[in-house]
C-alpha cells in the first residue's frame, strides 16, 4: 500500500522487515515475492540498475513454473526497468512476450500492466502511434491502481505526437483523481505546459504536491513546467530547485530534456 500510494521510504522500510522475516522462516517463494516488490520500489526511486539485477535473478526461477500472473509481472517489470535505463532493444521483446502471455488466463490488472509497459517502451522509441488503440481499449478493463499508470503513458504518448486535446483528457483525470501524488503532480505540471489549464494556477497545484512526489521524473517535470510557463516567483523557486536537482535517477526518456533545461537556465557549467 505504501508503494502504490507513492510513499517509497515507508514501503522500503516495511519491505526490508518482511524480507528478513521470510528469510528467517525459510520461505523462498515469499522471499521472491518480496524481492520483486523491492525491485519495484528501486525503480520507482530511480535505482534502475539495482532493480534490473534483482529482476534478472527472480525471472528464471519464475519461468520454471507454468506461465502465470506472477511470471508475467516479473517479465513486464524487468522490461520496464530496461526501458528506464534506455536499453530498449532488450526491453521490447520481453514486453511483447509479456503482453502476448497476458491475453490468456490472467486478470485484467495484469493485462493493463503489460499494455502500459509496452506502450512506454514504444513511446521511448517514437513508435507508439500504432499501439494507441490497443492502449485505449485496455482502459475499458477497469479501474485498478495500475490504470493510472496506463493513463499517464497514454497522455505522454499523445503529448509526444502533438495531440494535445487527447493528452489533456488523460492528464485531467489524473490531476483530479490519482491515488498516487506522483501522478497528480505530473498531471498538473503537464496541463500547464500544454496550455490546457491556466498555467500559473496549475503550477501552483503541482508545487503543492512537489514534496509528496518521490519519483525523480515527477519532480523534474514540475521544474520544467514552472521554468517554462510559471510566474516570476514560480520560476525563481524552480531555478533554486534545479540547482540542487540530482539528474542521476532520471529515466532515460528525460535525460536529454534535463540537459536542455539546465543549459537554458543555468548555462553550460
Amino acid at each position: 500500500m505504501y508503494w502504490r500510494s507513492g510513499r517509497y521510504a515507508e514501503a522500503e522500510r516495511f519491505n526490508g522487515w518482511a524480507l528478513r522475516v521470510a528469510e528467517e522462516v525459510g520461505d523462498p517463494k515469499e522471499a521472491d515475492d518480496l524481492y520483486f516488490l523491492k525491485a519495484q520500489i528501486l525503480h520507482s526511486t530511480g535505482r534502475y540498475a539495482e532493480s534490473v539485477r534483482l529482476l534478472e535473478e527472480i525471472l528464471p526461477r519464475r519461468q520454471r513454473r507454468p506461465a502465470n500472473a506472477e511470471t508475467i509481472q516479473v517479465q513486464a517489470a524487468l522490461g520496464h526497468s530496461y526501458n528506464l535505463l534506455g536499453h530498449h532493444a532488450e526491453a521490447e521483446p520481453l514486453l511483447r512476450q509479456a503482453f502476448e502471455l497476458s491475453q490468456d488466463s490472467v486478470g485484467p490488472a495484469i493485462r493493463i500492466l503489460t499494455v502500459s509497459n509496452l506502450l512506454y517502451c514504444l513511446v521511448c522509441q517514437g513508435t507508439a502511434e500504432g499501439f494507441l488503440g490497443e492502449a485505449e481499449a485496455a482502459l475499458e478493463l477497469g479501474e485498478y491502481t495500475i490504470t493510472a499508470n496506463l493513463r499517464l503513458n497514454l497522455a505522454l504518448a499523445y503529448s509526444r505526437l502533438g495531440r494535445w486535446d487527447e493528452a489533456a483528457r488523460h492528464y485531467r483525470m489524473l490531476a483530479e483523481g490519482a491515488f498516487d501524488p506522483n501522478y497528480s503532480c505530473i498531471a498538473w505540471a503537464k496541463l500547464a505546459s500544454i496550455g490546457a489549464e491556466r498555467p500559473e494556477a496549475a503550477i501552483d497545484k503541482a508545487m503543492e504536491l512537489y514534496l509528496q512526489a518521490e519519483t525523480p521524473a515527477a519532480r523534474f517535470i514540475v521544474l520544467q513546467s514552472a521554468l517554462s510557463h510559471g510566474s516570476p516567483a514560480q520560476k525563481s523557486w524552480a531555478l533554486g530547485e534545479l540547482k540542487r536537482f540530482d539528474p542521476a535517477p532520471l529515466p532515460w526518456l528525460f535525460r536529454g530534456e534535463y540537459d536542455e533545461l539546465r543549459a537554458r537556465f543555468l548555462g553550460s557549467s
